[in-house]
């Protein structure tokens, strides 16, 4: 599914910023905008961790940049 086709009322306006589809980015599956971590990662890595603090921190260790907003943004874009 391409962004624009999504119903945007469960996202805050930040996060339309914060998640990207790029077909050129791992298949054009949803990513955090400029990685390469995909949502279903930050996912996963939730589920493991059972925190946002946490996840962000596991992730940080990938791409420093990442703040809890983008997981948050992760989270609310796969409702």
């Amino acid at each position: 599914m391409i962004i624009e086709d999504r119903d945007w009322d469960i996202l805050e306006k930040d996060d339309i910023q914060r998640i990207q589809e790029n077909p050129n980015v791992l298949f054009g599956k949803p990513t955090l905008y400029g990685t390469r971590v995909s949502v279903t990662q930050v996912l996963l890595n939730l589920a493991l961790t059972g925190s946002v603090t946490e996840t962000t921190q596991q992730l940080q260790k990938i791409v420093p940049t990442i703040t809890e907003d983008d997981v948050l943004a992760a989270i609310r874009f796969t409702l």
